[in-house]
């Protein structure tokens, strides 16, 4: 998304995406937000791999018991019972379902902050929310949940609007959400 200022047959220009645009207070301004915005989705992406890796290390590598939960709870894992236990790790890989969906939300902005397409969040954001509340369904499936039919009700809702993000994204894209779009006209 780089610009840069120059002169040309118009007197001084800003080039933007090789795109030539007479130097304008409101350009300077309109390219500066922009900027500004890259450098946010830059940090937010950043964050959002951090994110991610929390919640895999959540979901698939995390023990029952740390060394600080031991402190903390003054519990012996070698004197719990293995249903405590495996409640223990379900818990946090359910925690690990929705920090993971939680870090695909936000690596979905921020490609789409960086890039302007909205393609990222037609599609990030259904995967963010099937991984979140597919993970909670399947915790509480686990624990045969009495909450069942509330969690079920959430998943499926999720299913839904996971569909009517990804069957809307030919209607997104036939309103130029791409920013190469907007730099043509």
């Amino acid at each position: 998304m780089g610009g840069h200022a120059g002169h040309g047959a118009m007197g001084p220009v800003f080039t933007i995406n090789g795109r030539a645009y007479p130097q304008t207070a409101q350009l300077h301004a309109v390219v500066g937000a922009v900027e500004d915005n890259r450098t946010s989705g830059l940090l937010l992406a950043f964050l959002a791999v951090l994110t991610c890796g929390t919640g895999v290390y959540l979901l698939a590598l995390r023990p029952a018991m740390l060394p600080e939960d031991i402190r903390y709870t003054k519990l012996n894992p070698q004197e719990m019972s293995a249903e405590a236990l495996e409640w223990v790790q379900i818990v946090f890989r359910t925690w690990g379902g929705f920090v993971l969906g939680f870090g695909i939300f936000m690596m979905a902005v921020a490609v789409y902050i960086v890039t302007g397409r909205r393609i990222f969040l037609q599609w990030g954001v259904p995967a963010a929310v099937l991984v979140s509340f597919g993970r909670f369904l399947a915790s509480n499936v686990l624990l045969q949940s009495e909450f069942l039919w509330f969690i079920a009700t959430l998943f499926v809702l999720s299913v839904v609007t996971a569909l009517s993000f990804v069957l809307s994204a030919p209607t997104l894209r036939n309103r130029a959400t791409d920013r190469s779009d907007h730099s043509s006209r």
